[in-house]
């Protein structure tokens, strides 16, 4: 009877574990348990962060004699400044567990036996996270001592020497998709965290854009070989600040997806470091006038294109149906195969003020790819293709860049059916973006 009892409380507390802390951020550290000076070793930091998919840092503080180099770094970025040695992610990897590795070689001041300690820290809803490194001791000899080392510094005294999270972050805001003769606005959100003093942020367009300040708060602002650049002598007080530019484009037949990319400096412990901007993608669309003209441009060729004729061209036109175009409510008319992937990437060709049938379009372009239609700003928009995976969308766009006929080609996305940004897309399907 007891030992039925034991069962029945075991399955309990196993059920209460799963529940309620399957789910828990943890990281587990590997390193050897001694070694000798002037060699190097191995840390191995096992990250199992759940479903967490945000900005993320993880660190370490190494004793003096310590020199870190990184070795596999999962897509972040890894630094070794004043004897702290950092991993920052702008998304973490999708694998609800991964392994970072780091080399230290040591030297002979780095003689004793040490705690190797930390923290990975991430952003959840605007909320810092925390989750602390399991404390692990090492021990450094010269090979002929017998009793140990041991350091000065207390387990218990770890965190207090731990320097103080930095906390730096940058969201860029801008429009998506623009049509070639507008202008819109780019706004950065700055948290500069416990930072201070000198600080530069350096925004790069594409070819083609130009930039004047809107909103510099106290920075000096600059314009150059397609740079957009603020410059601080001492950043604002604020935790929190905004600085935002206007953007107009000079080619008013530009077409297809632009990117964004920025790097953020400023000073931390007399140390300058580099925060990069999550990258930003733009597609542009034709001016009116100059979709005007390409509809006059598909409209005089058409009929030109191989097996067709002039009379044959006026029939099939006129053969349109009033359901083949979308009203100005409506969204894309293709239904995807996979109804429980709701991230789908498609590419667009053409966009039209006056709608022409799919069948009309796919001829003149040569495409042996189905066309579907959607409308938005006043225009009716031609896409090929159904990917759920963004690398195959980008290979299909520049496929198609070898059609003389297709200009400008870019990716689009959409989410349930929904046209959404192709940067939403790749963060809600944790994909990486490919130029």
């Amino acid at each position: 009877m007891l030992k039925f009892i034991t069962i029945i409380l075991n399955a309990l507390l196993l059920l209460f574990y799963q529940l309620f802390f399957t789910n828990e951020v943890t990281v587990d550290i590997n390193l050897p348990a001694e070694v000798q000076v002037n060699t190097e070793f191995t840390v191995e930091l096992t990250v199992n962060k759940s479903n967490i998919s945000s900005y993320a840092s993880l660190k370490q503080k190494l004793p003096e004699g310590f020199t870190a180099v990184g070795v596999e770094t999962k897509g972040a970025s890894f630094t070794f400044n004043n004897q702290t040695a950092k991993f920052i992610w702008m998304a973490l990897p999708s694998d609800e567990s991964f392994t970072v590795k780091y080399k230290v070689k040591v030297d002979q001041s780095a003689k004793g036996e040490h705690i190797l300690g930390g923290q990975f820290s991430w952003v959840d809803n605007n909320v810092k996270n925390v989750a602390k490194i399991p404390p692990t001791s090492i021990k450094v000899i010269d090979g002929t001592e017998t009793e140990p080392v041991v350091a000065d510094v207390p387990v218990e005294e770890l965190d207090t020497k731990m320097p103080e999270e930095v906390e730096v972050m940058c969201v860029r805001n801008a429009p998506n998709i623009i049509s070639a003769s507008d202008e819109f606005v780019v706004e950065i959100l700055i948290k500069k965290g416990t930072t201070s003093g000198f600080a530069k942020l350096t925004d790069i367009l594409p070819e083609g854009f130009v930039a004047t300040a809107i909103e510099s708060a106290g920075a000096s602002f600059k314009f150059e070989n397609q740079q957009v650049k603020f410059i601080w002598m001492s950043v604002p007080s604020q935790q929190e600040f905004k600085v935002s530019y206007n953007v107009k484009i000079t080619n008013q037949g530009m077409n297809g997806e632009k990117s964004f990319e920025g790097v953020y400096s400023y000073v931390n412990e007399d140390n300058r470091e580099t925060y990069f901007i999550h990258p930003f993608y733009i597609n542009v669309e034709p001016s009116e006038l100059m979709a005007d003209s390409n509809e006059e441009e598909l409209g005089d060729n058409i009929g030109l294109a191989e097996g067709t004729s002039d009379e044959m061209n006026e029939t099939v036109v006129s053969t349109m149906k009033p359901d083949e175009t979308l009203s100005n409510d409506a969204t894309a008319t293709y239904v995807p195969s996979n109804n429980n992937a709701s991230i789908q990437y498609k590419v667009q060709v053409l966009a039209l003020r006056n709608a022409k049938n799919s069948d009309v379009v796919a001829n003149y372009f040569g495409l042996n790819q189905d066309i579907a239609t959607e409308m938005g700003g006043g225009f009716t928009k031609y896409v090929v293709g159904s990917h759920y995976e963004y690398k195959a969308a980008r290979d299909n766009r520049e496929s198609l860049k070898n059609n003389d006929k297709i200009i400008g080609p870019f990716v689009t996305a959409y989410n349930s059916g929904q046209r959404i940004t192709v940067q939403e897309a790749l963060m809600i399907s944790n994909q990486q973006w490919y130029r």
